[in-house]
């Protein structure tokens, strides 16, 4: 015999919060090696606060790109990018996703990606104090040090993850025509502003998908419920096949409606009776 613990959708949704919020705090720390490693790994070739040679050049190549009539953009783009404008943003669209969409689980992860978009560039920022560029006039904002790009950091993480879940409450396309161009926008402006190395860029592209990809996997769907068998062990939330009713083999994972509920809680509990 086989008791279901958990058979409110809420509940069997909510049950793996535990091993949640160890894979978001391991995906956490796997962002910052990575971009621990990639700042050792740039540091190590010399030239930490005056660039590298290819940067150099990069920068100045990139510098004159962009023709008079778009450079007021550039300085546009970037305040899609940054915490500052993302923070409040975020905290609107969480509260309707809460409330007006019913969508309690991409709320919740929508504020986890940015809270850790977040803490992740001034961590980082602390650790290594590497000088911006100056090879002209810096302009936009920028504060602290030069690496990471908290630009790259947000841009990646919290954009792509917000259309992710548009689309997903909603069946939105749009996010991903409009932010993608954004995102790609506002990481050129910060080599072109002058404010940032071309590695700091791309160490933050690099910290920002893997936390992305962390927090996808975090937040990855878990339908199945949690069971509890004769013996009072707990079998996990895993499709298990019935075997002790004769053979007949049961979705353990069927989410019951609410008038199933019901039903149930005047019932034994137990399949196979």
């Amino acid at each position: 015999m086989v008791t279901v613990i958990h058979d409110d959708p809420a509940i069997a949704d909510s049950s793996p919060w535990r091993q949640r919020w160890i894979e978001i705090l391991a995906g956490f720390g796997l962002a910052f090696l990575v971009g621990y490693v990639s700042a050792k790994v740039t540091s190590s070739a010399g030239n930490w606060n005056s660039g590298l040679p290819w940067e150099r050049s990069l920068m100045i190549w990139i510098h004159g790109s962009i023709p008079p009539a778009i450079d007021p953009l550039m300085l546009i783009f970037p305040w899609f990018g940054t915490n500052i404008s993302l923070i409040p943003a975020i905290a609107l669209i969480v509260w309707w996703l809460w409330k007006r969409e019913r969508a309690p689980n991409e709320a919740m992860r929508l504020a986890v990606v940015q809270l850790g978009s977040y803490l992740l560039n001034p961590s980082l920022k602390a650790m290594f104090d590497r000088a911006r560029p100056d090879l002209f006039e810096r302009r936009g904002w920028y504060g602290w040090s030069s690496y990471p790009s908290g630009h790259a950091i947000a841009s990646i993480s919290v954009l792509i993850t917000l259309a992710i879940i548009l689309r997903r409450v909603k069946g939105w396309t749009w996010p991903y025509y409009v932010f993608m161009p954004i995102m790609l926008a506002s990481l050129y402006s910060r080599i072109y502003l002058g404010v940032h190395w071309p590695t700091d860029v791309f160490a933050g592209m690099i910290v920002g998908v893997v936390w992305l990809f962390a927090t996808m996997w975090a937040f990855r769907g878990r339908k199945a419920v949690a069971l509890r068998g004769e013996d009072g062990r707990e079998l996990g939330a895993v499709h298990i096949p019935a075997t002790d009713d004769g053979g007949d083999a049961l979705t353990l994972a069927h989410r019951h409606r609410p008038s199933e509920q019901r039903a149930d809680a005047r019932g034994t509990g137990r399949f196979g009776q």
